[in-house]
């Protein structure tokens, strides 16, 4: 018997077509139906599918399969504006994940700064980007702020006008 199941095709109906075919031939061994039944079945099904012994297992375990298929399908991500949301803070908020191959490391090293790129030797040793001194932050830095691009560290630049980050018309972003 060649009918195989096609993917889109739910086991209920699959089962129901093949044990009418069956139907047809007469009396069949259970483990001949069994063998057909799994040999046949979509590679979504037979690549999940546990050790069965009866066919009544074999459709148990393709139901379950299926919750689980139709779950992962019809999943839909959070959503990224946090104004609908009870507590906005709760929302799921996406951060660029970070790279570490060597070249974009390289690159983004030769950008900075020497002094931001020292890495503090202990938590109290922190230099603040503003002025260059450790001991304090930003709520009490004696210095006037300083303009900084937070994307590529560039010094007297925001992000929106940094000449290697921000988008200038229809044109991509440069890193």
């Amino acid at each position: 018997m060649n009918r195989t199941q096609d993917p889109s095709e739910s086991i209920v109906d699959y089962l129901t077509c093949i044990n009418s075919m069956f139907r047809r031939y007469g009396h069949v061994d259970e483990y001949i139906k069994l063998g057909i039944l799994t040999r046949n079945l979509a590679s979504f099904y037979s690549t999940q599918l546990p050790t069965v012994s009866t066919i009544q297992e074999l459709e148990d375990a393709c139901l379950k399969l299926e919750i689980k298929k139709f779950r992962a399908d019809s999943y839909v991500p959070p959503s990224r504006r946090r104004q609908g949301y009870v507590e906005p803070d709760l929302a799921f908020v996406s951060y660029p994940s970070i790279s570490t191959s060597s070249s974009e490391v390289n690159v983004v090293s030769d950008t900075r700064p020497a002094k931001l790129n020292q890495r503090p030797s202990s938590n109290n040793m922190i230099v603040y980007w503003n002025c260059q001194r450790s001991g304090h932050h930003r709520q009490s830095c004696p210095e006037a702020r300083k303009l900084l691009c937070y994307r590529c560290v560039k010094m007297d630049v925001t992000l929106k006008i940094c000449p290697h980050c921000s988008v200038a018309g229809n044109s991509k972003r440069r890193h």
